[in-house]
């Protein structure tokens, strides 16, 4: 018995008839393609999670001091340590207590120094523009208690007052990664 040895060589091809075929299949390429562009869209909508963030700032400076131009040492002290705190369920806690329509707060707060200033960023993310708001309104009240005894000689003020992002500040684009996909 003869072994078939039929290899594939691109020579063998018709190009005329696969071109014909493909233009008498083409409804089938775009609608597989709409199905996949579909399903991705379907899943993106069922999985995205908006994000809103909610931010205020901070000065740092020296207590006894009216100066804005507090010591850039101290405040990347006054930083790691309110991002140490931002870390310990203490501070969420007491965010938690602090409002009835925080009791089941699962965000973050961030606190980040401005770099080579004496300013101090501090955000909070949650699903909802309003928890993200009360929770750094709550911060506000709750961690200037809690800083006084770890760091007695700065004082932080607020400069600028807590706002919240209309929109998410994780946006999708489902229309575009649809279209990728």
């Amino acid at each position: 018995m003869k072994k078939n040895n039929a290899e594939f060589r691109w020579e063998h091809i018709s190009y005329k008839c696969l071109i014909r075929t493909l233009i008498r299949n083409l409804w089938m390429i775009v609608a597989a393609a709409l199905v996949c562009a579909l399903a991705a869209s379907l899943l993106i909508t069922w999985t995205y999670k908006p994000q809103y963030q909610a931010s205020m700032t901070y000065v740092v400076n020296s207590r006894g001091r009216v100066s804005s131009t507090g010591n850039l040492t101290s405040t990347r002290e006054v930083a790691s340590v309110m991002e140490e705190l931002l870390t310990d369920n203490m501070i969420y806690d007491g965010i938690r207590e602090s409002d009835p329509r925080l009791e089941d707060f699962e965000g973050t707060i961030t606190a980040t120094q401005v770099p080579e200033t004496n300013f101090i960023n501090v955000s909070a993310t949650s699903n909802t523009p309003e928890s993200a708001f009360l929770a750094i309104n709550a911060l506000m009240q709750v961690f200037p208690e809690t800083a006084k005894h770890i760091n007695e000689r700065n004082v932080l003020n607020v400069v600028r007052n807590p706002f919240v992002t209309e929109t998410p500040v994780n946006p999708t684009n489902v229309e575009k990664i649809s279209l990728v996909m």
